[in-house]
């Protein structure tokens, strides 16, 4: 990748020779100002089907050249280059401690920009509040102020919620199956060897995949255990200590005792009480208690 030389940035780079390491500070429509080694670079950009792009002020500056191993499809990235022709991209951190206000007079910069899944999406289509269990990174401005926000990364069909089932294959090897109960999802959620992580049988994970469809991601769920109905509010919500969590209309309830699965009207009139799973503060499974 090339980058346009301001005049005065000439003495700078003149310092370096090809093959030294250095930060350049780019001007908002991407011409260098200026090298240093005492600088760290804070590149961001969005990686998604369109490639690698780099954010340069309120615009986007596509780059060439290869792009290292990573994990990092369709989300916002880190991108800095320590080989010559290789560009290295990497998850970005959080940000995220709670709901998100949009309204008029929240800490919103006026160019904030919002992405969700890799694509870019308008402030007007997010309503009034981005609730925290979709958020995934929220970088803020000199002012305190979010200019750059995440919601979901990765891709929108590769995320899962479900449970384990753990067995020993043929080859003595150990396999995992995460059940959704959701017809529509992916036989695909049947990993490998996976020895590296500590699945265990009948607990509840939330796990992404890659585009091999192996696992990217995995963490287990919090649980709530015996959940009255009355803690319910409607079918969109439930109270359980101090916090409320979401329930999404297409939650999918385990019953241990037949290894079946019910929708949730199915599910409020076979039982009364459920152990539920949450993740970012959403149920995402629940499951009858017995």
């Amino acid at each position: 990748q090339s980058f346009p030389l301001l005049d005065g940035a000439v003495s700078s780079v003149a310092q370096y020779k090809p093959g030294d390491s250095c930060t350049m500070l780019l001007t908002t429509d991407g011409q260098v100002a200026g090298v240093s080694k005492d600088v760290k670079g804070n590149a961001m950009g969005i990686y998604n089907e369109s490639g690698l792009s780099l954010f340069l002020g309120d615009e986007t500056l596509p780059l060439s050249g290869t792009i290292g191993a990573n994990s990092c499809y369709k989300q916002i990235v880190s991108i800095s280059q320590y080989k010559m022709g290789e560009i290295s991209i990497g998850p970005v951190g959080s940000g995220v401690s709670g709901d998100l206000e949009l309204k008029a007079g929240s800490a919103i910069a006026e160019n904030a920009r919002f992405f969700d899944y890799g694509q870019p999406v308008s402030r007007d289509s997010l309503g009034a509040l981005i609730k925290y269990a979709d958020l995934s990174y929220i970088r803020r401005n000199w002012a305190g102020d979010a200019d750059l926000i995440q919601l979901h990364a990765g891709d929108k069909q590769g995320h899962y919620y479900g449970r384990a089932r753990v067995f020993t294959d043929d080859a003595g090897d150990k396999n995992v199956i995460i059940d959704t109960g959701k017809a529509a999802d992916p036989s695909a959620l049947k990993t490998g060897v996976v020895s590296s992580y500590p699945f265990r049988s009948g607990s509840y994970y939330y796990v992404r995949l890659n585009s091999q469809n192996s696992f990217a991601f995995i963490d287990e769920m919090g649980k709530l255990v015996n959940v009255k109905e009355s803690a319910f509010i409607g079918k969109s919500a439930v109270t359980f200590g101090a916090n409320t969590y979401d329930i999404p209309a297409d939650i999918m309830c385990y019953v241990p005792s037949s290894g079946t699965w019910l929708d949730l009207d199915a599910a409020l009139a076979y039982s009364d009480t459920f152990n539920l799973y949450s993740y970012n503060g959403t149920i995402q499974v629940m499951e009858i208690a017995e």
